[in-house]
């Protein structure tokens, strides 16, 4: 949950490369979590990384197809 706050807190700032860490390791701990793959690969393309965020989408995807976040909407 620190992680989250932390991650939320840089994405406000618009530190978008440090809230992407934080939804990082959030994720390693939780890595059946959806929820912070969406939110890794929101900060991802925020940052600029928009590859990256696509990759990672996808790849959600394939394992969840169910993962409604994962869509585009």
């Amino acid at each position: 949950e620190t992680h989250r706050i932390l991650a939320e807190a840089y994405a406000g700032l618009g530190q978008h490369e440090k809230s992407a860490g934080e939804w990082s390791v959030a994720l390693e701990l939780k890595p059946d979590d959806p929820d912070l793959t969406v939110e890794l690969a929101r900060a991802e393309a925020a940052g600029g990384k928009k590859e990256a965020a696509a990759a990672r989408l996808n790849e959600l995807l394939k394992h969840q197809p169910e993962s409604a976040r994962a869509h585009p909407s």
